[in-house]
């Protein structure tokens, strides 16, 4: 798995992507401010956060924290009938290391795989 995350601080986006080299993604599921986007078997590999300072703020977590990531990772967990999709922050913090997880949606089991 191939973990990317990129952070745009000018127009404020978090994108966060798991995808393997040879996955193609097929669908979008847009809503609000996230996109999520999937292979064509249903596989969550990305998502993106559209107004993210906005999102953790919403979360009870303070913004500055995007400066000073330095790991995220899209996490997908099974639940009865339904996913949930997270994303886990590892944020430096002076000299320590704070983890966070942060929910983000649950989609219908039959949407996506994992």
């Amino acid at each position: 798995m191939v973990n990317f995350f990129y952070y745009d601080e000018k127009i404020d986006d978090l994108i966060i992507s798991n995808k393997e080299l040879n996955e193609k993604v097929k669908k979008n599921f847009i809503f609000d401010d996230f996109i999520i986007s999937l292979t064509g078997s249903g596989k969550v590999v990305a998502l993106e956060i559209k107004n993210a300072s906005k999102f953790l703020i919403d979360s009870g977590r303070d913004p500055k924290i995007l400066n000073d990531v330095k790991e995220v990772i899209l996490e997908v967990v099974p639940r009865k009938n339904f996913i949930g999709i997270y994303i886990g922050l590892m944020i430096a913090e002076q000299k320590n290391i704070i983890e966070m997880r942060i929910p983000i949606t649950h989609l219908p089991m039959e949407a996506v795989t994992y």
